[in-house]
C-alpha cells in the first residue's frame, strides 16, 4: 500500500513534466498556399499566452488518415491548454472544417482518432480567418498509455524496494531475491531520466527520421537496418513518438546495468568499485547522451551488455538449460540484427556460448536462435516485408570517402583523374568532400550511382611522396 500510494503522490509530477505537447489539428479543402498565423490559448488557472506560429505549425500535411481532397496544419500547443484563438492569414480559398486535439501521449485503449471538437469561426476580412475553439478535449487529467506504463512500472520497483528492506514472509523473500539490482538501477534510472526529461525526445538525427517514415509508410529500406526499424516501431509507435524510445532505453539500460552490478557482486567485486561505476556512467554526459540517442547503436550496445551479463552468470552458475542458451540465442540474433557489421560481434558471442555449453540440446537451441534468427530475418523476414536491400553506395561508402580526398590530393595521375571524373565530375568531388563527413557525396542528387560504381575503381592506387 505504501508502494502504491508514494507512486500516485509521484504520478502527477510525471503529468506535468513528462511528455510532448499536443496538437490543435486544423483541417481545410485542399489548395491553399503559403499560410501565417498567431494562436492565443490559455490554461486553466493561468493568464491567456500567445505567439506567432512557427513555420514548422503551418506546414500542410495531406494522407495518413486525412479525407482525400482535404489537408492538416498542426499547432503544437502546452498540454495542460483548455482553450485556443487562432488567427490565419492567407487561408484556403473555404473555412476551416474541422479541428480535433490531439494528444501524442496515447490515450488508454489507444484511441488514435481525436473527437471533432465544436469551434466558432469568423472570416475578419478576404484574407484573415479567425477560429475560437472554447474547449480542448479530451483533457489534461485523461488517462493514457504512459500513465498505465509509470504507475505499472514504479510501483513495481518502489514495492520490491520496501519489501526488500522491510518486509516479511513469502513476499519478502522474493522481492529479495529479485530486488538486488535496483538499488544500481534506481540512481541510473534517475540519472538518464533526467536527460531525458531535459532533451526530450531524446537525440534525433536523420537516420531515425527517416526510419521513422518507412514506419508511417510501411515501405522499408535496409539502409539502416530494418531490424532496428522495426525494433523503434515496436516501442515508438504505441505512443506516436520517437521520445517513448530514447525512454525505454533508460529503463532497459538501467535495468541491465542494476543486473551486470548485481552478478559482479557474485564475482566478488568490491562494493566501492561497483558503485563507481553506478557514480561515472550515472554522471557522465558521454553515457546519458547515447542512452538517449534513437539510433542503432544505442540498443545494438544494450544487446551486448545483455549478453555480458548472460556469459557471466552462465560461467559461475554452469545453468545450461534451455533457458539461458533461449536468452543468448535472442541476444546473438539482435546483435547481428541492429547492424550491418553487427555479425562481427555476434559470431564471437555466439561461439563463446557453444563452447561454454556443455549441453548438447542447450547448443543447438542457442544455434538455432542466435544464428537461425539472423538468417531467418535477413531472409523470409526481409521478403515478406519487401525490404529493398542495402544500395551499394553504402558498402562502399568508406572507399567513396576515400576517393574524394584522393581527388584532392596533389599527387593525383592523369590517369587517376581520368576514372574519377568518369564517375563525377572532379568539381563536384572536390566540392561535395569534407574531412569529416560523407554525407554530401551519396546524398544531395548524387550521380554517384550503383551502375557508375561497380567495377570502376578497384584499379585505383592514391599515390604518395615517399
Amino acid at each position: 500500500m505504501v508502494a502504491l500510494l508514494a507512486t500516485l503522490a509521484l504520478w502527477p509530477l510525471f503529468k506535468y513534466h513528462v511528455g510532448p505537447d499536443n496538437e490543435l489539428r486544423l483541417r481545410f479543402p485542399v489548395g491553399s498556399g503559403p499560410l501565417s498565423g498567431s494562436v492565443t490559448f490559455q490554461r486553466e488557472g493561468h493568464a491567456p499566452q500567445g505567439w506567432d506560429l512557427p513555420d514548422p505549425h503551418l506546414w500542410q500535411y495531406a494522407g495518413d488518415g486525412v479525407p482525400e481532397g482535404q489537408q492538416e496544419i498542426h499547432v503544437a500547443l502546452p498540454r495542460r491548454a483548455v482553450s485556443a484563438d487562432v488567427t490565419l492569414r492567407a487561408p484556403p480559398g473555404s473555412r476551416v472544417l474541422q479541428v480535433s486535439w490531439v494528444s501524442k501521449r496515447v490515450p488508454v485503449g489507444f484511441l488514435r482518432q481525436a473527437p471533432p471538437l465544436a469551434f466558432e469561426q469568423e472570416a475578419v476580412d478576404a484574407d484573415t480567418v479567425r477560429l475560437h475553439v472554447p474547449d480542448l478535449r479530451p483533457g489534461f487529467w485523461a488517462l493514457d498509455a504512459a500513465d498505465a506504463l509509470f504507475v505499472g512500472g514504479a510501483w513495481l520497483l518502489l514495492w520490491l524496494l520496501l519489501e526488500a528492506r522491510w518486509g516479511e514472509g513469502r513476499a519478502a523473500a522474493f522481492a529479495r531475491r529479485r530486488a538486488g539490482w535496483a538499488r544500481y538501477a534506481l540512481p541510473l534510472a534517475l540519472a538518464w531520466g533526467s536527460w531525458w526529461m531535459a532533451f526530450f525526445p531524446g537525440l534525433v538525427s536523420f537516420d531515425p527520421l527517416s526510419q521513422w517514415q518507412q514506419l508511417k509508410t510501411g515501405e522499408f529500406a535496409n539502409w539502416h537496418p530494418a531490424f532496428h526499424t522495426w525494433w523503434m516501431g515496436a516501442f515508438g509507435l504505441p505512443f506516436e513518438s520517437l521520445g517513448a524510445v530514447s525512454g525505454f532505453q533508460v529503463l532497459f539500460f538501467a535495468t541491465a546495468m542494476g543486473k551486470v552490478l548485481e552478478e559482479l557482486g557474485h564475482w566478488k567485486v568490491p562494493a566501492w568499485a561497483r558503485w563507481g561505476v553506478v557514480l561515472w556512467t550515472g554522471l557522465s554526459p558521454a553515457v546519458a547522451t547515447n542512452i538517449i540517442a534513437v539510433w542503432k547503436d544505442a540498443p545494438f550496445t544494450l544487446m551486448c551488455l545483455v549478453s555480458v551479463l548472460l556469459l557471466l552468470r552462465l560461467e559461475r552458475t554452469r545453468d545450461v538449460g534451455l533457458g539461458p542458451a533461449l536468452r543468448l540465442g535472442l541476444c546473438v540474433a539482435c546483435i547481428g540484427l541492429l547492424r550491418h557489421n553487427g555479425v562481427l560481434v555476434a559470431l564471437p558471442v555466439l561461439l563463446t556460448g557453444l563452447w561454454r555449453m556443455s549441453d548438447r540440446r542447450a547448443r543447438a537451441v542457442l544455434l538455432a536462435t542466435g544464428l537461425g534468427g539472423i538468417l531467418f530475418v535477413r531472409g523470409p523476414v526481409h521478403a515478406l516485408a519487401k525490404v529493398a536491400p542495402t544500395p551499394s553506395t553504402l558498402t562502399q561508402v568508406l572507399t567513396l570517402h576515400r576517393l574524394a580526398a584522393m581527388v584532392n590530393s596533389p599527387y593525383l595521375s592523369p590517369d587517376d583523374a581520368k576514372t574519377l571524373s568518369e564517375l563525377m565530375p572532379l568539381e563536384q568531388w572536390r566540392s561535395r568532400y569534407l574531412c569529416f563527413a560523407a554525407g554530401p557525396l551519396i546524398f544531395s542528387a548524387s550521380p554517384l550511382t550503383a551502375e557508375r560504381l561497380a567495377g570502376s575503381y578497384t584499379h585505383l592506387t592514391l599515390p604518395t611522396n615517399s
